[in-house]
C-alpha cells in the first residue's frame, strides 16, 4: 500500500506558504493603514490648530482695545498654588487691522518677586504676517485698567498700569519666532488688595486693554485728491 504522507507533507508546506503570504499581506496592509491613519491623524490635528487660530482672531480686537473677562478665578488660583507657571491669556489685541498683535498674560499666583503674594500681568508681542511693513521696535503705549466693580460707582477705583516700552528690550523688537519674551508687572496686585477691594465679583475679574492704535495700512494710503 502507497504512503500519502509524502503529498501530505508538500500540500502542508503549500498551505503554510500561504498562510505566511496572507500573514505577510495582513501584516503590510495594517501598516499601510497604520500609516495612512497616522497622516489623517496629524492632518486632523492641524486643522484643529488652525481652526482654533481663527476663532481665536475672530474673537480679538482690531482697534487696540479689549475688555478682558477672566472668569473661575479662585480655581485659577488654586491651580496655579499646584502649578507657579499656570497663567490664562487673553485674546488677542490687534492695534489695527495690519497693526501689532499682542497678548495678555495673567497668572493668579504671582511669578517673580510676585510670587504667592500678587497678580502678575505681562504683554507679549506675537508674530504676524505683516512684520515688515511695521516700525520696530513696538513703541505703542499699553494702559491696563482692572475694573473695580463695586456696586457704588463713588466707590469704585480701578487699578491702573501703563506700559511704556523699552526699546533696548528683547520684548519688544520684532518677533523672529511666535512671540518675544513677556514684558510687565510681577507684582501688579497684592492678593491682599484683590481681596480687600470690589475687583473680584462672582468669581470673576474684568480687566480694560487699551494699546495705542498703530495700522500699517495708513503708513502706506495715497491721495487722490
Amino acid at each position: 500500500m502507497l504512503s500519502n504522507r509524502p503529498n501530505n507533507e508538500k500540500s502542508l508546506k503549500s498551505v503554510s506558504d500561504d498562510l505566511s503570504d496572507i500573514r505577510n499581506d495582513l501584516t503590510d496592509a495594517i501598516k499601510y493603514n497604520d500609516e495612512k491613519l497616522a497622516l489623517v491623524a496629524d492632518k486632523l490635528q492641524q486643522l484643529e490648530v488652525r481652526v482654533d487660530e481663527i476663532n481665536a482672531d475672530m474673537r480679538s480686537s482690531k482697534n487696540g482695545s479689549l475688555l478682558w473677562k477672566v472668569g473661575n478665578f479662585t480655581e485659577l488660583l488654586e491651580r496655579s498654588h499646584q502649578d507657579h507657571q499656570t497663567f490664562v491669556a487673553s485674546d488677542f489685541v490687534y492695534t489695527g487691522i495690519y497693526g501689532y498683535k499682542l497678548e495678555f498674560r495673567l497668572y493668579p499666583y504671582g511669578v517673580g518677586l510676585g510670587e504667592g503674594t500678587h497678580l502678575s500681568l505681562y504683554v507679549l508681542v506675537h508674530k504676524t504676517e505683516h512684520d515688515l511693513l511695521l516700525h520696530w521696535p513696538f513703541e505703542q503705549k499699553v494702559k491696563v485698567k482692572l475694573l473695580n466693580m463695586n456696586e457704588s460707582s463713588s466707590k469704585r477705583e480701578h487699578h491702573i498700569a501703563t506700559i511704556g516700552p523699552d526699546r533696548h528690550s528683547s520684548s519688544f523688537v520684532r518677533p523672529l519666532h511666535e512671540h518675544n519674551p513677556g514684558w510687565g508687572f510681577p507684582t501688579f496686585l497684592s492678593h491682599r488688595d484683590l481681596q480687600k477691594k470690589t475687583f473680584l465679583r462672582e468669581n470673576c475679574l474684568f480687566i480694560k486693554l487699551l494699546v495705542e492704535p498703530y495700522d500699517a495700512l495708513d503708513i502706506f494710503k495715497q491721495s487722490y485728491d
